[in-house]
């Protein structure tokens, strides 16, 4: 090595190689290893020249030096070599978790196995409370009846910490069924030990129902008291 030159650069010091210093000495140098893929990106030229002499500047004269000459063109370098690990690495695009699950999620396909005797009153069909430091994320909802004639007389309304979800009090037509359960409008979205019930009464002769909700529950890093956005950063 102590013969040769690369790239333009000349040998010499105590090394052997001159300027080429490794990454632990100097990690601006471009001729060490890139661990993905194992890459090594040569010396690239400015693609316009600059064709210009700034002026010195007074008392300073030193310090430019060393920015013109040697920070300037590290930045160039470093920004060059960025676009071409960038169009080879490879990337994961994901929708927002509250849309589509990470890793981390545990599933919750709440349904009721037995069918519940539907009275007068609203009764509880299914229910399920987030876990704390949890947030949870329902996608999709299906619900039957025993008697299939009682459809138009049972009253269905699902609940958020006993408040009735928008567009989803006192409806009495089927939603969805119970082995594809038909995806809401939007996700209902609940955070740390919120409850989501699923209610039931009857206008008419006696039923037994059945709910189902799907969805799946994420471990927060970052737990708001208000449950903003923050609850949805994953670990």
């Amino acid at each position: 090595m102590s013969g040769r030159r690369l790239n333009g650069l000349g040998t010499g010091g105590p090394s052997g190689l001159g300027d080429l210093q490794p990454a632990s000495v100097d990690p601006m140098e471009r001729y060490f290893r890139i661990i993905r893929g194992q890459v090594e990106l040569p010396r690239r030229e400015w693609i316009v020249a600059p064709q210009w002499t700034p002026p010195p500047v007074q008392g300073m004269e030193a310090f430019q030096k060393v920015f013109e000459e040697h920070e300037l063109p590290r930045r160039w370098q470093m920004l060059e070599d960025l676009f071409v690990l960038l169009q080879r690495g490879r990337f994961m695009v994901k929708s927002p978790n509250w849309l589509e699950p990470p890793i981390t999620a545990e599933m919750a396909d709440i349904v009721s196995e037995v069918g519940v005797a539907v009275g007068a009153t609203n009764t509880t069909i299914i229910t399920y409370t987030v876990p704390d430091r949890c947030v949870s994320s329902f996608r999709s909802f299906g619900h039957a009846l025993s008697v299939v004639a009682e459809w138009g007389n049972v009253i269905w309304t699902i609940t958020v910490n006993g408040r009735p979800v928008r567009t989803y009090q006192n409806f009495r037509l089927q939603r969805g069924i119970i082995a594809a359960p038909t995806p809401f409008p939007k996700p209902i979205t609940l955070k740390g030990r919120d409850v989501i019930e699923v209610l039931a009464r009857t206008a008419g002769a006696a039923t037994s129902a059945y709910a189902r909700t799907s969805g799946y529950t994420i471990a927060a890093e970052t737990v708001t008291q208000d449950g903003s956005y923050k609850d949805w950063n994953s670990r």
